[in-house]
């Protein structure tokens, strides 16, 4: 499986980066549901890299959610950044 010359980039840090993005950059027009399930994916390995990298990270059985917080609160991921993973729902749905 040939990777994407657009997340090339991310070889030097993690092949798993590389394979997800490209992955999901290939599905995208044909199958928008897988390639949203891969750029989940990407988030959670960029996460716990970034999270393993800073000293932070504890543990692969970790929720997304609790790595994103404890980046932010270290201080690694700002919180603007934070707000950018987290989907508001409207509170009014009639």
């Amino acid at each position: 499986m040939s990777s994407s010359p657009n997340f090339s980039f991310l070889a030097v840090h993690d092949d798993l980066l590389v394979r997800l993005a490209g992955q999901a950059e290939r599905y995208f027009s044909d199958d928008p549901n897988t390639s949203l399930l891969k750029l989940r994916q990407f988030g959670e390995a960029l996460a716990q890299q970034a999270a393993a990298l800073s000293g932070v990270y504890t543990s692969v059985d970790d929720r997304q959610m609790d790595v994103l917080n404890a980046l932010r609160s270290d201080g690694v991921l700002p919180p603007r950044a934070v707000s950018y993973t987290h989907l508001t729902l409207p509170t009014n749905r009639e």
